[in-house]
Formats: C-alpha cells, structure tokens, sequence
C-alpha cells in the first residue's frame, strides 16, 4: 500500500474474518493454490470485495522516523580504605527520546464519554482533536493526516501509525564494596537503587502485538510511569574463595526486587478493540512481581534458583 508514506504490507487476521479462509472463499486453500502455485491476490481485489470491509489492517510508519537516542551523565567517587578494600558510590541519570510506539489512526471518536455517536469530523490529524478516551471500529472516519499528507483509509480496518516520540528516563544510586587480595577471600559487591519510567515499554513488540499500542490512544504519553523493566533494588556479591591445591572456587549471588506489571480491564473498556485501560484509577507498573534470588557457582554444572516470595504493592 502507498498512501504518500511508506509502502508497507496489509494482513488479514483469521480471528477478524475467519469465513474468509473457509473452503471456498477467497482466501482458502482451494482459491489461493492452483497447479501447486500460490495465485497472486492484489490489493484492489481484495478491497473491492465486501466480506473484507473493515477488515484488512496496515501498519505505516511516521515518515519523521528518528532513531531512538539516550543522553547520560554519571558521577561516582571511590575511597581505598586500606588491606584491599575499597569503598565507591556512583549516581547515573539517563534520559531517552525518540522510543517507538504505535497509534490506531482509523478509530471513530465520540466528543465526550457520554456523546450518543461519534463526531465525523473527529479525524487524525498528527492527533486527535481532543484527549477523550472513547472511541469505535464500528463508525471509522476513513482517512487521517499524517505529516500534512492526506490518507484514504476507506475500507481498512486498524491502521497503526509507528511512532517515534516516546520518552523515557533511568535513574539509579549504585554503591560499591571491594576487597582484593592475591590469596585469602577477595570479593566484589553493589547495590543498586534504580528508578526507570517511560510512556511504553515496548522494546519486545512488533506493530502486530497490542503491547506496542497505549491505553489512550488520543493522548498516547499520558502513560507516563514505571517501565515495565524497573527494578527498585538489585544486589550483586561475587566471592573467590582461597585457593586449595591451587584451586579457586568462585561464585555469584544476586538479590533483587521484581519487576513491576500492569492490571488491566481483560475486555475492552474505551472502544479501541484493545484490553489496556488499567483498573481502578491505577497507572501501568504499580504491581511488584516476586523478588528473584539465585546462585551461581562456577563448579557447579546449572544455576540454582532459590523459591522466590511474593509481593506487591498497594493500589
């Protein structure tokens, strides 16, 4: 498809339009392969075919397309304390710009909460034209602008838009203990107090997956919170042991907070076709997961994974 953006590829979900794959329809077996070869399918077939209206969904990508970037500053100062100890703290802030995430440009918006239809002039435009967080795949408008390019959309169904001005920040207090030693027990230790927040944390997503989508899709940084990669607290001792028989022993041990997840509605609850809106008045990322405790020894073959213990937040 080329709409003045990007040509990019259009794709049919079984679970939207499952009739369309049933033995002869125009998407099954029989219709596609003939004489052991797949026969084409344009798009001007495909559109122009009502069992498909609504149906068939694209992904384009803001022709502003930025590669993601982080800026940092550290600040760290250590003390030798004598008989091979050493004592350090370090404070990091990292600030991130450009991440990507998606936006449906093809949904039908209602005015406010309570509006009885959608507005037909409610159309993308670089955004919709208010934050209301009510919407409907029923009464899309058909077309949207992007970057002052005008889009027919008519007949298509979701149209995610990539994204490119997601944000995110890092901060973190890292202290450190050391002791180095050419023969007895030597070690070295940290802990980290770590704070990581942003509007969607989708470095794992595709434009295929709904994690890559945000609970508002009106105002897509509202979602500003903790990443879904945060973790408030990780420590790491690392110990050689004295050597026997000019052996060494060494091993890893590694103590953290888990890492934070999201409740949301399992239905969904702002017309979007999409199960984001968080519970309640809550914010993504209020959750704990269990904190993770292992062990690592290099004599031994595997890791060994001690029983992790629950907890949470409150709401």
């Amino acid at each position: 498809m080329n709409n003045g953006i990007n040509i990019l590829p259009f794709y049919i979900s079984s679970s939207t339009n499952p009739t369309a794959f049933q033995q002869g329809n125009p998407l099954s077996m029989g219709a596609r392969v003939q004489n052991n070869h797949l026969t084409p399918l344009d798009a001007a077939t495909l559109m122009g075919n009502a069992a498909f209206q609504d149906t068939v969904r694209i992904n384009l990508m803001d022709p502003e397309v930025k590669m993601a970037r982080a800026r940092a500053i550290s600040l760290g100062v250590e003390h030798e304390m004598g008989n091979g100890f050493q004592i350090g703290v370090r404070a990091t802030f990292k600030k991130f710009a450009n991440l990507q995430y998606a936006t449906n440009i093809n949904l039908g918006q209602y005015n406010s909460l309570t509006a009885p239809t959608t507005d037909p002039n409610a159309i993308y435009n670089d955004g919709y034209p208010t934050t209301t967080n009510r919407f409907s795949t029923s009464a899309r408008p058909g077309r949207a602008i992007v970057r002052g390019r005008l889009l027919d959309l008519t007949g298509f169904g979701d149209v995610s838009l990539s994204r490119y001005d997601g944000e995110g920040r890092y901060r973190s207090l890292v202290i450190e203990l050391n002791r180095r030693a050419d023969n007895g027990w030597g070690f070295k230790s940290n802990v980290t107090f770590g704070k990581s927040e942003d509007n969607n944390s989708n470095e794992r997503a595709t434009l295929t997956n709904s994690s890559v989508y945000t609970p508002n899709p009106a105002s897509p940084l509202e979602a500003y919170a903790l990443s879904d990669n945060d973790r408030q607290m990780r420590g790491v001792l690392a110990s050689i042991a004295p050597g026997v028989f000019g052996i060494k022993i060494s091993g890893i041990f590694t103590y953290s907070t888990g890492l934070p997840w999201t409740a949301t509605y399992s239905t969904d609850q702002n017309g979007d076709g999409q199960s984001l809106i968080t519970c309640g008045a809550a914010t993504r990322c209020v959750n704990l997961t269990p904190r993770v405790r292992y062990a690592n020894f290099q004599e031994l073959p595997h890791r060994q994974t001690l029983q992790p213990r629950r907890h949470h937040r409150c709401l």
